[in-house]
């Protein structure tokens, strides 16, 4: 996303992406290990389901006191106000693009003179946002439970078959053009990762509802799920017709920067 505007972005965003990695591998595990010792393996699920999402503070508050608490529930609203503006710089910059390669409407792809930001991308992402809180205030339906929680949990599977499928297409890429990469790099990394993913991605589809905290066999269980299909099919379809109807913009799509030179009208 950011490698344009590194020095040295095969060195950095390789090294910027394995520590983040094993940044927040190390923290999940620490916190759920930590959790698992407060409560005894046997209480924490259960624990989990009466508190829901305040378990850690509540767990916090019976073994380091209300201070440390008070500390915790700052510093979790600073993290999700940082998160808030990663996602949506992620966001703008994904509509940027995209509008850059023509796939979504050339506007997309202009930067503000001033500052370089993509500032269409980030209305649209705001207007987006805001349709949606403006949708769960009308509907009555709870912030937390039904737009944080399930967002977040639908969010992290759409991250999940991302990056599933980004590892797929990272085999494709080199099978037909190595681009004097290492047998590594080509194989012998992917393919287990690509293999991997798989079975994570398995597991997380089959026991969505558990993540979700509904009944086993809920609808909202595969519908969230579905939603993604349903894009991935759309997705497909429009590449169809652009590789029909607007072969220049077709072939540019993935080159980056280099997409730039497409004419609006292609």
């Amino acid at each position: 996303m950011f490698s344009e505007e590194s020095r040295e972005p095969r060195r950095t965003v390789p090294l910027a992406t394995y520590a983040s990695v094993a940044i927040i591998a190390l923290v999940y595990a620490l916190s759920s290990w930590a959790m698992t010792v407060a409560t005894g393996p046997d209480a924490i699920v259960a624990t989990a389901r009466r508190d829901q999402a305040d378990t850690i503070f509540v767990l916090a508050e019976a073994h380091l006191g209300p201070v440390v608490v008070d500390i915790a529930r700052v510093l979790f609203t600073t993290s999700v106000l940082a998160a808030m503006i990663s996602f949506h710089n992620t966001t703008a910059r994904y509509f940027f693009a995209l509008g850059r390669e023509r796939v979504l409407p050339a506007v997309f792809g202009r930067t503000r003179a001033r500052s370089g930001a993509p500032q269409a991308g980030s209305i649209a992402q705001s207007v987006l946002g805001l349709a949606t809180i403006t949708l769960y205030a009308l509907l009555g339906l709870d912030p937390l439970v039904q737009l944080f929680f399930y967002g977040g949990s639908f969010g992290g599977l759409g991250v999940l078959l991302l990056i599933f499928v980004t590892s797929v297409a990272v085999i494709a890429f080199f099978a037909r053009r190595p681009s004097g990469e290492t047998l590594g790099r080509r194989v012998i990394a992917p393919v287990p990762a690509a293999i991997a993913l798989a079975v994570m991605v398995w597991f997380a589809l089959d026991n969505f509802w558990a993540l979700l905290g509904v009944p086993q066999g809920d609808a909202l269980a595969w519908v969230l799920p579905a939603v993604y299909a349903v894009a991935a099919v759309l997705g497909v379809v429009w590449a169809f017709v652009l590789r029909a109807g607007r072969p220049a913009v077709y072939a540019a799509v993935g080159t980056g920067a280099k997409a730039a030179t497409v004419p609006d009208g292609a």
